[in-house]
């Protein structure tokens, strides 16, 4: 009497699982190629002024990254990816400009479908902002924006 194949069962539920996962990642970046920057590839001054923004930004001197990442979402038809946008809203922050880092924090939610506040609230960057009301709706977007977009993501996982 021969004995059921199950390793094969195994190897075709990884390789099942692995497929999934494959599509999932795939997904995940067209999704992000398209909801950031609608299909077109960055400039190359786009990538110049992301370095010189967060070689400055990593130096202390946040006014003037804050100009590059300003010049750099300019080259770029004020698109940007929202890693970008996030470390300009921090520069921003970190050179006392109140009014820019709302409007791109603002920005960073509705363009980027951001959904994860935790990270904005233990940002020390932000620190000066966690009590104005402007803050506040923007981490009530992000909440909105999990309830749209991530409704069954487990932080805790």
């Amino acid at each position: 009497m021969q004995s059921f194949p199950y390793g094969i069962i195994i190897y075709f539920t990884c390789m099942k699982t692995l497929y999934r996962f494959c599509l999932l990642l795939i997904t995940l970046s067209l999704g992000s190629v398209n909801t950031y920057s609608q299909g077109r590839s960055l400039p190359s001054e786009y990538y110049s002024h992301i370095r010189s923004a967060d070689s400055l930004l990593n130096k202390g001197a946040y006014t003037q990254a804050s100009e590059h990442y300003r010049k750099a979402f300019l080259s770029f038809g004020w698109s940007g990816t929202p890693d970008d946008r996030y470390n300009s809203a921090r520069a921003f922050a970190l050179a006392g400009n109140r009014d820019s880092t709302i409007a791109t924090l603002q920005t960073f939610c509705i363009k980027a479908r951001a959904w994860d506040p935790r990270k904005l609230n233990t940002d020390t960057a932000f620190s000066f902002i966690r009590t104005s009301p402007a803050f506040a709706a923007v981490i009530d977007c992000m909440k909105a924006n999990k309830e749209k977009y991530a409704p069954n993501f487990n932080y805790e996982w």
